[in-house]
This record gives C-alpha cells, sequence and structure tokens, in this order.
C-alpha cells in the first residue's frame, strides 16, 4: 500500500478506541451482520472457511495496516468466513457509515483496494492450480514462499517464520501429516529448518527453482 494512502488510514482510524482479542479469539463469526470495519494496528488476523469434515481452510492472513470485512462492510454481503485472532491483535473498529463516506473521498484508497482485492485473488489462483495438480510438494512450496515474502523476518540463520506446520496446514487444504512430511523432505535438503512451531528458510533460492518460480 502506498505510504500516503496507509497514513490516511491511520489517521481515519485513530479516532476509534483500541480493542485487543487474544489469539483464537473470533472477530467475525461467518454469517453475521457487519459490526464495522476493523483496522488492524497489531498482530494478525485469519480468514477461514471450515471443511464439512471440520477441518479449517485458510484463505488469507490480515497483516498490520490491512482493514477488514470488506465485502460485508461495503455491500451488507453476509459471507461464510471466519475471521479470528491468529495472535494477540489490536483493532480499531470504524461504523460503516462513517468508513464508506471516507472511501468515497478518497478515490485513491478505492484504487488501492481494488488492487489488493486483484491480489488476493491471483493468490486464491494460484493456490488453486497447485491444488488441481495434486501435488502436495508445489503447494508446500508455495505456502512457505508466500509467507516469507509477506511475514519472514531476516536473520543471519535466513528467514524466520513464526508459523507452526499445523497452520501451514490450514493454509494448503493439506493434512498435517503431509506438510510434515514434505516439510521434512525440505529440512534434509538443507532448505529450512524446523523450530518447535517455527520454520526458517535457510535457502530461499533454492525453494524458488524447485517451484519454478518466485512468489
Amino acid at each position: 500500500m502506498d505510504t500516503a494512502i496507509a497514513k490516511q488510514l491511520e489517521v481515519f482510524f485513530d479516532k476509534y478506541p483500541q480493542r485487543a482479542y487474544n489469539r483464537k479469539q473470533m472477530l467475525v463469526y461467518a454469517g453475521d451482520p457487519p459490526p464495522g470495519v476493523f483496522y488492524l494496528v497489531a498482530g494478525e488476523v485469519r480468514l477461514y472457511d471450515i471443511a464439512r469434515n471440520g477441518d479449517e481452510i485458510v484463505l488469507h492472513v490480515y497483516k498490520p495496516g490491512s482493514f477488514f470485512p470488506t465485502p460485508k462492510a461495503l455491500m451488507n454481503y453476509s459471507d461464510e468466513f471466519f475471521y479470528e485472532a491468529g495472535s494477540a491483535v489490536v483493532v480499531r473498529l470504524a461504523p460503516v457509515n462513517e468508513f464508506i463516506p471516507f472511501l468515497k473521498k478518497n478515490p485513491q484508497l478505492l484504487f488501492d483496494l481494488f488492487g489488493n482485492a486483484l491480489l488476493f485473488v491471483n493468490g486464491l489462483m494460484k493456490r488453486l492450480r497447485y491444488l488441481m495438480k495434486g501435488s502436495a510438494r508445489e503447494l508446500v512450496l508455495f505456502e512457505l514462499l508466500l509467507a516469507c515474502k509477506r511475514f519472514g523476518s531476516l536473520t543471519d540463520r535466513g528467514y524466520f517464520l513464526n508459523i507452526p506446520e499445523d497452520e501451514f496446514a490450514m493454509r494448503t487444504g493439506l493434512s498435517r501429516e503431509t506438510v510434515s512430511r514434505e516439510m521434512r523432505k525440505l529440512e534434509k535438503a538443507g532448505c529450512i529448518t524446523i523450530g518447535y512451531r517455527n520454520v526458517t528458510i535457510t535457502n530461499i533460492t533454492s525453494l524458488e527453482d524447485q517451484l519454478g518460480h518466485s512468489v
């Protein structure tokens, strides 16, 4: 997001009080009417669905500076997705009837919102491509690289991801056993190091070469 636009958002939401949520606490339940527009100050929020077998399928992870839920807030559309705190989070909540006029006065923000929506759809299409191929290896590689790009912290050992294997399983739609097996292969090849509920990518170039492109 453009720095000037990000600042506009921050200034707008600053007039609303902060709200804190613990990890795993629900912000919005599927099918609920929109409570307003959340602005994520700190932490991560997971957008997910629940499969018929009860498994959670993570569709997107919001990071600080994001606002949601856009379809519910802007179109009063009750989707079937859940918004849950993926960590301890701090948010601000603006009324929809105050946020929409703000958007209309800032067409550049609307354009940026449209661009982010296209990026979101593009990411889903890429994930769908690997799902249709039936390649667990490529799907794990894709999610590792995507997480590295969006959330990776560069250390002297590589890119640190504070994401456990079970979270990667929910993001890929694969079983935890399958994700664990593929990650052990990558660790044996010297591409990653698996810690307690975290992963460090030690050779990002190798992951990109195996996938065939960067993310």
